[in-house]
């Protein structure tokens, strides 16, 4: 019996971790034709300037090619968003990113590769910050929180650095999380009082009823006409993690033994 009960189990281990890392790892492949050297897109400039970066582009076959800007044309203009590539060609497209009409802040969007037979999506970061900011702002996260699932928490330490004096000052500070059109699904505001360096530690929930992709955490900071920012890119997933599977795999096994 014992060794009935064995069997039956190495049975139903090989049909589900199979099954298991089939529907992990089945949304991380990419079916495109194409290249791009970037996965992120991130500049941080001055209020009124411009700034140039740039992402490559090889194509793996004779194609056309279109590059879509979401939620950031105001923001961003690009050198070229139609072209065609040979074979094993590549292309360098130049980004300026636009701070002579917007206020201080952080924005969210993303460059929409498309191709004849695939389509890429690059997230892309603009941060705006005064011109003679009074603060300095960088964030301590995790690395575990580079993918979270719904209904988990993103803890997030955000470091303030007076970059004036060593008095302790009353500023403002708002936290959002926004996702890559810009909508936001967080929001808050607090005063807080920061001396020459200072360390928040926030934590927020990210509710079950938001959609799954890329969201970004960011942090605006106001202090008289002066504007700080910071932010940090991180996905939103219903999939279980390897480890997941392998507890759920032991749990079936105790309860079969």
């Amino acid at each position: 019996m014992e060794k009935r009960l064995i069997l039956i189990l190495i049975g139903i281990l090989v049909l589900i971790l199979p099954i298991s890392f089939f529907i992990y790892y089945g949304g991380l492949s990419s079916t495109s034709d194409f290249t791009a050297d970037k996965i992120l897109i991130k500049s941080i400039i001055k209020e009124g300037e411009s700034l140039n970066s740039s992402l490559s582009i090889e194509s793996h076959s004779e194609n056309d090619f279109s590059i879509e800007i979401t939620d950031l044309e105001n923001l961003i203009s690009l050198s070229e968003e139609n072209f065609s590539l040979d074979s094993n060609e590549a292309k360098e497209i130049v980004i300026t990113f636009l701070g002579e009409d917007s206020k201080p802040g952080v924005y969210a969007g993303s460059l929409k590769i498309k191709s004849q037979d695939g389509e890429e999506i690059v997230p892309v970061i603009l941060e705006i910050i005064s011109i003679d900011p009074y603060f300095a702002m960088n964030m301590d996260v995790d690395s575990k929180y580079r993918e979270i699932k719904k209904g988990e928490n993103l803890v997030v330490g955000v470091n303030f650095f007076n970059l004036k004096n060593t008095e302790t000052l009353s500023a403002n500070v708002k936290y959002k999380v926004i996702n890559l059109n810009g909508e936001s699904v967080f929001q808050e505001n607090e005063n807080i009082a920061i001396g020459s360096k200072s360390t928040i530690t926030k934590t927020v929930q990210i509710a079950e009823n938001v959609k799954e992709g890329n969201y970004v955490f960011a942090a605006v900071l106001n202090f008289q006409n002066s504007t700080s920012t910071v932010s940090y890119l991180f996905t939103v997933s219903n999939k279980f993690s390897a480890s997941d599977f392998l507890n759920e795999d032991i749990f079936i096994a105790a309860i079969l033994v």
